[in-house]
């Protein structure tokens, strides 16, 4: 039994934290083995693992777990919905950005801010539009910590698809051929042994 055969097993546990904690450990792995389990797990009866499985989903990334996770855009738990935006931002697969948009327009603050951040994670120029028509057509979000939210989405998305433009390369400066330069004049050297030798008196040096 490998490790995520161990995790799997532990999906059916009685107690909810083993479970939630199976759940999570499970999206880590991003083994496809756990897709159908954790798609099972979303609905388990205790809504924190629940949760922790929307979590997990997202944490892998497959595009195949988009429409599991579309079935609890309504859910009336605000925790849930959040869990949902923030899931399906890590999914790069332009599927999620409509959702995402309804989902700015949620009662729940917390919500319309996670779906704006997940819409900026995507860096999609397609995003942009959800995101702007928040702003312009609702006269602005009313809520600043959404509103920001919003405008650092824009932001980043708009620097992920800004096209690179090529600066143009500074001239090189000429190179310096040393071999041609002045040779600075030789030092003249002496003979040591040629020198005149001071006057020795009474074996000491004058």
């Amino acid at each position: 039994m490998d490790e995520v055969e161990r995790l799997l097993h532990q999906l059916k546990n009685w107690d909810f934290i083993t479970r939630a904690r199976a759940v999570e450990a499970l999206g880590k792995t991003g083994d496809t083995r756990a897709i159908e389990p954790l798609c099972q797990a979303l609905n388990d009866e205790n809504a924190y693992v629940c949760r922790q499985a929307i979590g997990a989903l997202g944490d892998m990334g497959n595009p195949s777990v988009i429409e599991p996770l579309l079935g609890f855009l309504n859910h009336r738990d605000e925790w849930i919905r959040e869990r949902v935006a923030e899931s399906l931002g890590k999914i790069n697969d332009a599927r999620v950005i409509e959702p995402l948009g309804r989902l700015l327009r949620d009662e729940s603050r917390y919500v319309r801010e996670r779906a704006a951040e997940a819409l900026g994670n995507l860096g999609r120029r397609e995003a942009l539009s959800a995101l702007q028509k928040r702003l312009v057509w609702f006269a602005m979000e009313r809520d600043p910590y959404v509103a920001d939210a919003i405008r650092k989405a824009v932001i980043k998305i708009e620097q992920a698809t800004a096209e690179t433009k090529t600066l143009p390369r500074a001239a090189s400066a000429p190179s310096l051929n040393t071999d041609t330069l002045p040779r600075p004049a030789d030092t003249p050297t002496f003979e040591v042994d040629k020198l005149p030798r001071p006057a020795q008196k009474n074996g000491a040096m004058e």
